[in-house]
């Protein structure tokens, strides 16, 4: 039953229908929220509609079935480095954070924030593990640098205008990074 809302999804999103997109893979998330590609799907049609907060939550609600995908002492993990569902995550998560915050400066409440600070955590670190990976393929290269440019907007060690400096380059060099849209 999930499979058949997740691929009626998949079938509007083709078409660029977003908003039955939304609703097909959000039922199949919700028949099935330990299977992450549901979720996956749903904050790849958030992004595109510019619902950023909304694509956040469904890119941890993706990232948590993951981690529950690749345990280890019956404990949630990081996905590896290789799994090209997290790849594509931790860079919509970045994108996303990066959109939602120069839109609004902060519309998750702090209980929501509590909630999910574990998960976030584990995408920021997963990210920075792809941008240590010495990777000749041109999309982690371009990673590498924007998360290189991302690290430096958001450190205290500079001033308020370094950092907006820095800031302004990754937003342009994230908008420019595709999302591996054709993958769904």
């Amino acid at each position: 039953m999930a499979d058949q809302a997740h691929q009626a999804g998949n079938v509007a999103y083709r078409k660029g229908d977003l908003a039955n997109a939304a609703k097909a893979y959000s039922l199949a998330f919700k028949l099935d929220p330990n299977e992450p590609k549901y979720s996956s799907n749903l904050s790849a049609v958030y992004y595109e509609q510019g619902r950023y907060t909304l694509c956040i939550g469904s890119i941890i609600d993706s990232w948590r079935a993951l981690r529950a995908k690749h345990t280890s002492n019956n404990h949630p993990d990081t996905p590896p480095l290789t799994d090209a569902l997290a790849v594509k995550l931790s860079l919509r998560y970045v994108k996303a954070k990066l959109n939602r915050d120069s839109v609004a400066s902060n519309l998750t409440n702090k209980a929501n924030k509590e909630k999910t600070a574990e998960i976030e955590r584990d995408i920021l670190k997963f990210c920075s593990a792809i941008a240590r990976q010495n990777d000749e393929a041109s999309q982690k290269t371009e990673f590498q640098k924007v998360w290189e440019t991302w690290v430096k907007a958001e450190s205290d060690q500079q001033t308020p205008d370094e950092r907006a400096k820095h800031r302004a380059e990754a937003e342009k060099r994230l908008r420019d990074l595709p999302i591996f849209r054709s993958s769904l």
